[in-house]
C-alpha cells in the first residue's frame, strides 16, 4: 500500500520538479523508482487487480528464515537499520528546532533587515534599476551566519562574528572580510566601514514579519477567488 501510495504521490512531484525546474529531479526519480522496485514482486497481481478485473487470491507468505537464531538476527537488523535512520534525522531535526526557536536570543541582530539608505564616500548609491550590486536585505537568523540579498536579486550566505560589546562585525564571503561598527536604535541598524577604501554607511531598519502575506492574510476556509501573486 505504502508503495502504491509513493508511486502516485512521487510521480506528480517528478513532473512538477521537471515543469518547474526544481533542482531535486533526480532524488524524486529515485523515490519512484525505489517504490517501483518494491511493487515489481507483485506486479502481476496488481495488474489484474486494477487493470484486468481477476480475481487476485492472497499470497502464501512464509518466512526468509526458518530457524529461530536466524530470524531473531533479522529481527535485531531491521531494529538497528531503522534506528540509525529514525535517531540521527530526530536529533538534527530537534537542534534545528531549537535553533529556529531560540532565534533572538541567540543571534545578534537577529532581524531581516531592509536597507534604508545606502551612502559610499556621503553620496547615496544609486537605486537598484542602475546597481544591481546595491545592498537590499541583510538577514540574521542563524548564529554566525548571515543572508545578504542584493538589489539584483543575488543572494550571498556569508560568515559572521558580531561583538555585541565593542559594537562590531565582521562579514566574511569566501577570501573576502569586510568590517562594520554598528550602531542600533529600536528597530534601526546603522553600518559604518568601507568599500574598496571608500566610506561605507548603510542604514537599515527591521522588517516587521507581521506583514509577510502568509500571516497578515489569514486562514480563509473558502476563497470566491483565486489568490494568485
Amino acid at each position: 500500500m505504502g508503495a502504491l501510495i509513493s508511486v502516485g504521490v512521487m510521480t506528480i512531484v517528478v513532473v512538477i520538479n521537471f515543469s518547474y525546474d526544481i533542482p531535486v529531479k533526480l532524488f524524486s526519480i529515485h523515490i519512484v523508482l525505489f517504490s517501483l522496485f518494491l511493487l515489481a514482486f507483485d506486479g502481476k497481481r496488481i495488474l489484474n487487480f486494477f487493470l484486468f478485473n481477476k480475481s487476485v487470491p492472497a499470497l502464501d507468505l512464509k518466512p526468509v528464515f526458518t530457524e529461530k537464531r536466524n530470524r531473531n538476527g533479522a529481527l535485531i537488523f531491521k531494529v538497528l537499520f531503522i534506528a540509525s535512520i529514525i535517531i540521527p534525522n530526530t536529533v538534527n531535526t530537534w537542534s534545528w528546532y531549537q535553533q529556529l526557536q531560540d532565534g533572538p536570543e541567540r543571534v545578534p541582530l537577529y532581524a531581516i533587515w531592509e536597507v534604508e539608505e545606502f551612502l559610499e564616500n556621503g553620496n547615496p548609491v544609486s537605486p537598484p534599476v542602475t546597481d544591481d550590486e546595491r545592498w537590499q536585505y541583510l538577514i540574521f537568523e542563524q548564529p554566525d551566519r548571515a543572508v545578504l540579498i542584493r538589489t539584483g536579486l543575488d543572494r550571498d550566505q556569508l560568515n559572521t562574528q558580531v561583538d555585541t560589546t565593542d559594537q562590531t562585525i565582521t562579514l566574511n564571503l569566501q577570501d573576502e572580510s569586510t568590517f562594520f561598527s554598528f550602531e542600533k536604535r529600536d528597530s534601526v541598524l546603522v553600518l559604518t566601514g568601507e568599500r574598496e577604501d571608500q566610506p561605507l554607511t548603510i542604514t537599515l531598519h527591521a522588517f516587521d514579519l507581521e506583514n509577510f502575506r502568509l500571516i497578515d492574510r489569514g486562514f480563509n476556509w473558502i476563497n470566491e477567488f483565486p489568490y494568485n501573486r
